[in-house]
């Protein structure tokens, strides 16, 4: 059975601001056969306004697996926010963003869904990408 690899990233601007303040994110959505070569690559982003970085964190995730056409599929959703996996995949008790991970978590019962945490910034070449354009979308908005 195939694979769905998803590298999420998030991005937050004008933190200080929350009026001012732009959430960008990112996901890239790799399909793998059973080699592990891949078959097809989809990098989607997008901003939000007035969102924080682990509300754009979790939007990636969220974008990606709206995203997937077929429930039941494996994922593999490989990320650098502790907040992420915490709120995803380890029970930690969402003081914000309830409703945000009710979705999440919801989308993620329609799959075979693991979590892996990368370092951020640490030449992880999909990471890498992931921020690049989730900061791109953040300039995007800030500059619309």
């Amino acid at each position: 059975m195939a694979q769905v690899i998803i590298y999420t990233d998030g991005a937050s601007s004008n933190n200080q601001d929350a009026e001012k303040r732009v959430g960008g994110w990112a996901a890239i959505l790799v399909l793998v056969d059973d080699e592990g070569s891949p078959e097809a690559t989809r990098e989607m982003s997008g901003s939000l306004i007035g969102a924080t970085n682990n509300q754009a964190e979790l939007e990636a995730v969220r974008q990606a697996l709206l995203a997937l056409r077929k429930p039941g599929q494996r994922v593999t959703i490989v990320t650098d926010s502790a907040y992420v996996i915490g709120m995803l995949s380890k029970g930690w008790k969402a003081k914000e963003n309830q409703a945000l991970i009710a979705e999440i978590k919801a989308l993620l019962a329609q799959h075979h869904v693991t979590f892996e945490q990368v370092r951020g910034h640490d030449g992880h070449a999909m990471n890498e990408r992931a921020d690049r354009l989730a900061v791109r979308a953040t300039k995007q908005r800030l500059t619309d």
